[in-house]
């Protein structure tokens, strides 16, 4: 499941709206409405954010690619 999703449905779990969901995490709505509609344009500290005030964990890996994992 993308991350989009889950954050999706974890904030309408709770019932929460975009709005409330902004407030909770201290993010600008806009920036919901990014991460919910799945913007590449995206600061991993918005998604800090958002998951923690939604409880979830954020996991992230990172995978080199061509010379700089060498």
């Amino acid at each position: 499941m993308q991350i989009t999703q889950q954050i999706i449905d974890a904030r309408e779990a709770r019932g929460w709206s975009r709005y409330r969901l902004a407030r909770e995490s201290g993010v600008h709505p806009a920036t919901i409405r990014k991460i919910e509609g799945g913007s590449p344009d995206l600061r991993l500290s918005a998604l800090r954010k958002v998951t923690q005030a939604l409880g979830l964990d954020l996991l992230v890996s990172a995978v080199l690619t061509g010379d700089q994992g060498q």
